[in-house]
């Protein structure tokens, strides 16, 4: 061998270091709420990290692939420590409601705009069982999630504060994971869309077909706020359309006094203002999409 030839394992060497680097493993679903939860606890704000908890709770216990049963070959690795309980019949009922949410605030949006009120849906009572499912599913998942954090259980009272702080909190990307997590949590702990509008959508919804209305309008100031702080932050600055909000991690956080400022702002109103407030903001958000609806026209899914 000539002293300007290279070992024949060092060109292979020289060779692997110019190849891609490999795409992360995809996590499965139980390990995505491990690692997420792993990245929580190492957080050393208490006060960050207890928000950030409450919003990984409401986020594990509502994503409908966490609800479904998992197969026995993948038993061995799944149903981390809390994980919540398998129901096919509730993730069924949550991506029905997924879909139609945001079709629905689109239409109040396009109402909104052209200064009418919105009074419901004649298709809202196809999705009559959904809601009376989901309605209170979502209600004792929300107290879940508070009372692991603050070690209340119901009786003794929900504390509004935390959800409220954890909520408008997430709504301006204030509870972002750490850069370094997998490309799998890229966008966890974050809004990702203009979904995030379903969470007040959802709630009026609740609240028109009678289920807990006085907890679901009792929510509407917090819910209100968090949409406000987030039509501040996630905009992209082209067309007004549900894709035009994509989750940034490098979003300007709003600072605590300011989103409590917002809340009591709103809580000063009445719930018909508050609809009103939120049916402007979702016209504002989604100007473009509204535009395209026909307002006389009600789609039946």
């Amino acid at each position: 061998m000539s002293k300007n030839e290279a070992p024949k394992q060092d060109q292979n060497a020289i060779k692997s270091n110019k190849r891609k680097p490999r795409m992360p493993v995809k996590l499965s679903d139980s390990e995505h709420w491990a690692m997420r939860r792993s990245l929580i606890e190492k957080e050393r704000s208490e006060v960050r990290r207890r928000r950030m908890l409450v919003m990984f709770e409401l986020d594990r216990r509502t994503w409908p692939e966490s609800l479904r049963p998992v197969p026995k070959r993948k038993r061995e690795r799944s149903s981390p420590k809390g994980a919540p309980p398998a129901d096919h019949a509730i993730a069924a009922c949550i991506e029905q409601l997924r879909r139609y949410l945001p079709w629905r605030n689109r239409r109040r949006a396009a109402l909104s705009l052209r200064g009418h009120e919105f009074y419901g849906l004649p298709s809202d009572q196809k999705y009559a069982a959904e809601v009376a499912r989901i309605a209170p599913y979502y209600k004792d998942v929300i107290h879940k999630a508070v009372e692991m954090q603050t070690k209340k259980v119901a009786s003794s009272g929900f504390d509004q504060n935390l959800f409220a702080d954890a909520f408008c909190s997430f709504a301006t990307g204030a509870l972002a994971l750490p850069s370094t997590a997998h490309p799998d949590l890229d966008r966890d702990s974050i809004p990702d869309s203009a979904m995030f509008l379903c969470f007040t959508e959802s709630a009026l919804l609740f609240a028109a077909q009678g289920h807990s209305p006085d907890f679901w309008r009792g929510l509407l100031p917090v819910l209100v706020a968090g949409t406000e702080a987030f039509a501040w932050t996630y905009w992209n600055g082209g067309e007004r359309r549900s894709d035009s909000y994509q989750g940034v991690k490098d979003a300007v956080w709003c600072p605590d006094p300011t989103l409590k400022a917002l809340r009591a702002t709103m809580a000063r109103m009445d719930v018909p203002t508050l609809v009103r407030r939120f049916g402007a903001l979702s016209a504002i958000l989604l100007a473009d999409d509204a535009l395209d609806i026909e307002p006389d026209t009600d789609l039946l899914f």
